[in-house]
């Protein structure tokens, strides 16, 4: 039983004032003075309930001096509880007094009180919620072991109060989620395996140094043809070789030809060009009646006719005569001993 339903009980119930009980400090048991618990006894109990306290003469005595405390008194009774004068229940009780529980020069008296007392709490059932009185021992009775038992609060049920307003719901706002479609495993790794490999960038032509001029396209072509002088190359080989637009060629080459640094001969696709030495400088006027007249008859004397010496040397310089050649700077002596060896090979094939 709770400490405030035995405070109620004490005092409603049995009718005991707040200086018939205490509290023991060290065990914290709840104590009943001997005056407190006589109360109990002897006054009408709720629903009609009563004890009856055996008679002196009912009382059973033991005196004995080989207790387990040496000697020792001890004395006994039976206590009843009735309703209606009907017996609703028996309790036989004890009380004993002896050299290590008594102070006092009463055990005579003592040991019936703690029986007495023994009986009428076991009877009512607070010796069963731990109530004990203090005849029991006298430590219960030490002052400094006394706590006064206050009425207990009572505490009033909380009125109620306006219910307070409730909070707005918060609106949560769920993100779409973004379903994948599902594909079959197979499509999955086919389409991983058909995904197009990313080609690493190309690499960045290095920039040309600042410091680095370019040179001309007509240098270019003259230092070619001199580190490549014993040879003649067409417009296609010149611009390949020299990583060159074809259409840039024609205006640095006919400088070249103009200056005189540079030999052509043929013609339209076949045209040729070399690097022009002594023997590629152009015949003089005088040159051309002394090399070319003694060339041309030496050409009439193998058989080769007025045409087909016109071909040949429109073939080796480009132009339809020797005259015409002389005159634009494409007869040379090279171009004349070309002309005779074509002119030999003719004969020769005919």
């Amino acid at each position: 039983m709770a400490y405030e339903q035995l405070y109620q009980k004490l005092i409603n119930v049995y009718g005991l004032s707040e200086d018939d009980f205490w509290m023991h400090k060290q065990s914290g048991k709840l104590i009943i003075k001997h005056c407190g618990v006589q109360k109990i006894a002897y006054q009408d109990l709720p629903n009609k309930t009563k004890i009856v306290v055996p008679e002196l003469k009912n009382y059973v005595v033991h005196q004995t001096s080989d207790g387990l405390r040496g000697k020792e008194l001890v004395i006994s009774a039976q206590f009843e509880l009735h309703h209606n004068n009907v017996c609703l229940r028996r309790y036989v009780s004890f009380g004993e007094a002896n050299e290590k529980n008594l102070r006092s020069d009463y055990p005579w008296a003592i040991a019936e009180k703690r029986m007495f007392d023994r009986a009428v709490l076991a009877l009512v059932g607070l010796a069963q919620e731990g109530v004990y009185s203090d005849e029991e021992a006298d430590t219960f009775r030490d002052p400094k072991q006394k706590v006064k038992i206050s009425k207990p609060k009572v505490t009033k049920a909380p009125t109620e109060a306006a219910a307070p307003k409730p909070a707005p719901p918060v609106l949560v706002v769920e993100k779409p989620s973004v379903l994948e479609p599902e594909f079959p495993n197979d499509f999955k790794e086919a389409a991983i395996r058909t995904r197009p490999v990313p080609m690493p960038p190309k690499p960045m032509p290095p920039k040309p140094n600042a410091m680095e001029v370019k040179k001309p396209l007509q240098d270019c072509i003259l230092e070619f043809l001199e580190e490549n002088s014993t040879k003649i190359f067409s417009r296609s080989e010149i611009c390949g070789s020299l990583n060159m637009n074809t259409n840039d060629f024609l205006y640095p080459i006919t400088m070249l030809i103009t200056s005189g640094k540079v030999a052509r001969s043929g013609e339209k696709r076949g045209t040729k060009y070399q690097l022009r030495m002594e023997k590629h400088q152009p015949l003089t006027r005088e040159e051309y009646h002394s090399h070319w007249v003694v060339a041309s008859d030496v050409i009439r004397d193998m058989g080769v006719d007025q045409l087909d010496l016109k071909t040949i040397v429109r073939k080796v310089t480009g132009h339809p005569s020797a005259i015409v050649a002389q005159q634009n700077g494409a007869l040379t002596k090279q171009s004349v001993e070309t002309i005779i060896n074509m002119s030999k090979d003719l004969v020769v094939s005919q």
